[in-house]
Protein backbone atom coordinates (compact mmCIF):
# COMPACT_ATOMS: atom_id res chain seq x y z
CA UNK A 1 0.00 0.00 0.00
CA UNK A 2 1.24 3.27 -0.47
CA UNK A 3 1.73 6.25 2.01
CA UNK A 4 -0.36 9.17 1.69
CA UNK A 5 1.43 12.48 1.85
CA UNK A 6 0.82 14.14 4.73
CA UNK A 7 -0.76 17.20 3.55
CA UNK A 8 -3.33 15.28 1.98
CA UNK A 9 -4.01 13.23 4.87
CA UNK A 10 -4.28 16.28 6.69
CA UNK A 11 -6.74 17.28 4.08
CA UNK A 12 -8.92 14.96 4.79
CA UNK A 13 -8.90 14.93 8.37
CA UNK A 14 -9.86 18.07 8.84
CA UNK A 15 -13.34 19.92 9.43
CA UNK A 16 -15.75 20.39 6.07
CA UNK A 17 -16.99 23.56 5.86
CA UNK A 18 -20.22 24.15 7.63
CA UNK A 19 -22.64 23.08 4.53
CA UNK A 20 -21.09 19.62 4.04
CA UNK A 21 -21.48 18.62 7.56
CA UNK A 22 -23.34 15.22 7.96
CA UNK A 23 -26.42 15.58 10.98
CA UNK A 24 -26.89 12.64 12.39
CA UNK A 25 -30.18 11.42 13.38
CA UNK A 26 -29.45 11.29 17.03
CA UNK A 27 -28.50 14.67 17.13
CA UNK A 28 -24.56 15.15 16.59
CA UNK A 29 -23.08 16.83 14.02
CA UNK A 30 -20.23 15.32 12.65
CA UNK A 31 -17.21 17.96 11.16
CA UNK A 32 -14.58 15.34 10.08
CA UNK A 33 -13.38 11.84 9.58
CA UNK A 34 -12.72 11.71 13.07
CA UNK A 35 -15.90 12.33 14.40
CA UNK A 36 -17.54 9.66 12.17
CA UNK A 37 -15.02 7.32 13.61
CA UNK A 38 -15.96 8.20 16.96
CA UNK A 39 -19.30 8.49 16.26
CA UNK A 40 -19.63 5.12 14.86
CA UNK A 41 -18.19 4.06 17.94
CA UNK A 42 -20.30 4.90 20.13
CA UNK A 43 -23.49 5.17 17.91
CA UNK A 44 -26.67 2.81 18.75
CA UNK A 45 -28.15 0.31 16.39
CA UNK A 46 -30.93 1.81 15.33
CA UNK A 47 -29.26 5.05 14.40
CA UNK A 48 -26.82 3.39 12.71
CA UNK A 49 -29.83 1.54 10.67
CA UNK A 50 -31.68 4.85 10.23
CA UNK A 51 -28.67 5.79 7.95
CA UNK A 52 -27.32 2.64 6.75
CA UNK A 53 -30.11 -0.15 5.43
CA UNK A 54 -31.32 -2.28 2.36
CA UNK A 55 -32.64 1.22 0.91
CA UNK A 56 -29.83 3.90 1.85
CA UNK A 57 -26.03 4.38 3.18
CA UNK A 58 -26.10 7.93 4.38
CA UNK A 59 -22.25 7.46 5.18
CA UNK A 60 -21.45 6.49 1.72
CA UNK A 61 -21.15 9.24 -1.34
Amino acid sequence: MAKMPKTEAERLLADVAGEYVFWCHDGRVLRSMRDLQSALASMTEDTFYYHANDDKNDFSN
